[in-house]
């Protein structure tokens, strides 16, 4: 029987041949089912999402604590010497003390302020559509002053402006309520409680997880630097964990400082506005304290629609109030601010004003807020890409540029490095 001869140079073609073929076929097989992968991969990556929900929860919750936790040890140690000498007991003390505050704070929320603005959104939704027609009468009264020809050019300007406004905002009371109602429709309401059930009991369980971040970060923390100095070179690993620092003053000192100067301008805001018999006190003081931790636009934000809300009632009541505002927002930024934040971020007005606007595009309100934070984390480290290669490049500097003059977007630093 003779013995077939394989040609080896004929099989290696085959044998390409049948690889692409394969390949063509396998890749139709995926273009024809790639929505089906698609839809998979983002189920696969929502229940991931919603394991990690809880951790983040918990996460968040114990980072935003520690410097209340802190400052509780040293105050509480420094009065107590047998406390001092225990820091676990210390530890658990102040995490009681901590969270004591927080389900106080939560429970005051939900039980009278919260209902309260709600209540409040309801009347003045119901009350815009009148006071709206109460202020389309007066204005002819308003521009008695004006000649018969400039008021009657006047009039028809405002008028194009407030008509279709009026028609609007008559459909706003039934939008309200049927918004704080959760809608008319029984499954939107039974999937709005579900999805609100579900996030309460993430909540709640990051709550007892952030708990025990609390009690053990310096091992958690310890662990992580473990981590980065046997992974990444002596000198990287330094350098990453000394910027991992500066990022989390920066995150820390943004974001609380943020939060208690809103709070501080709430309650200013409340108690100016009741002493001046504003309407709607509580409901615009909650809007311009959120509105303000926003910075450079949200002023603004918040101060047109609540003047416009007061103008409806009563315009000398609305001139007061952008009065007061303007008042109290310079006190904010050039007494409160200054104390309670200082220069955090190191961001230029047109670099907060671009975080800003990529923020708002990706995140909404949210966005607008962490992303000052976020781009100067970036900052720090590009500045320091920067700044190491330059170095590199010109050891002694340029005859334009000096080796410690400053990268010259980089308006932070005031010896062209960043400290570390």
């Amino acid at each position: 029987m003779r013995k077939i001869k394989i040609d080896k140079k004929y099989m290696k073609i085959a044998l390409y041949s049948f690889s692409v073929l394969a390949a063509c076929i396998l890749l139709s097989r995926f273009l024809d089912n790639l929505d089906t992968i698609f839809i998979s991969i983002g189920v696969f990556f929502s229940k991931i999402k919603d394991i990690l929900s809880t951790f983040i929860y918990g996460f968040c919750i114990a980072y935003f604590f520690t410097p209340l936790v802190n400052f509780l040890e040293k105050f509480i140690g420094a009065y107590d010497e047998k406390l001092r000498n225990k820091p676990r007991t210390l530890r658990n003390i102040t995490i009681f003390i901590t969270y004591t505050i927080f389900i106080g704070c939560f429970i005051w929320l939900m039980v009278y302020l919260i209902p309260t603005i709600a209540k409040s959104f309801t009347v003045l939704a119901n009350a815009i559509p009148n006071n709206m027609a109460s202020l389309v009468e007066k204005i002819p009264e308003y521009l008695s002053i004006l000649d018969p020809t400039t008021k009657e050019t006047v009039t028809n300007t405002i008028m194009k402006f407030i008509v279709p406004l009026q028609g609007k905002l008559a459909d706003l009371p039934a939008f309200v309520e049927s918004y704080l109602k959760g809608g008319n429709n029984m499954s939107i309401f039974i999937n709005n409680t579900v999805n609100v059930v579900s996030s309460v009991i993430s909540f709640i369980i990051g709550i007892i997880i952030s708990f025990y971040m609390l009690a053990t970060k310096e091992q958690l923390v310890g662990g992580c630097k473990k981590f980065c100095l046997t992974t990444l070179k002596e000198q990287t690993a330094e350098n990453f964990i000394q910027n991992m620092q500066r990022v989390n003053i920066i995150f820390q000192s943004f974001v609380l400082g943020k939060l208690l100067d809103a709070v501080v301008l709430g309650v200013m805001c409340f108690v100016g506005l009741s002493i001046l018999r504003i309407p709607y006190a509580l409901v615009i003081s909650v809007v311009i304290g959120i509105t303000n931790m926003i910075p450079y636009v949200g002023p603004l934000f918040g101060t047109v629609p609540s003047v416009f809300i007061v103008l409806l009632v009563d315009p000398m009541k609305a001139l007061w109030l952008l009065i007061y505002i303007l008042i109290i927002q310079q006190i904010d930024n050039y007494l409160i601010c200054p104390r309670l934040l200082g220069d955090p971020t190191g961001l230029t007005p047109l670099q907060v004003l671009f975080s800003i606007a990529i923020g708002a595009y990706f995140g909404g309100a949210l966005g607008m807020f962490i992303s000052v934070p976020v781009v100067a984390s970036i900052k720090l480290f590009v500045s320091e890409a920067i700044n190491k290669r330059y170095r590199e490049k010109y050891p002694h500097g340029t005859p334009d540029v000096p080796v410690d003059a400053d990268i010259p977007w980089d308006e932070s630093s005031s010896d062209g490095e960043i400290d570390n």
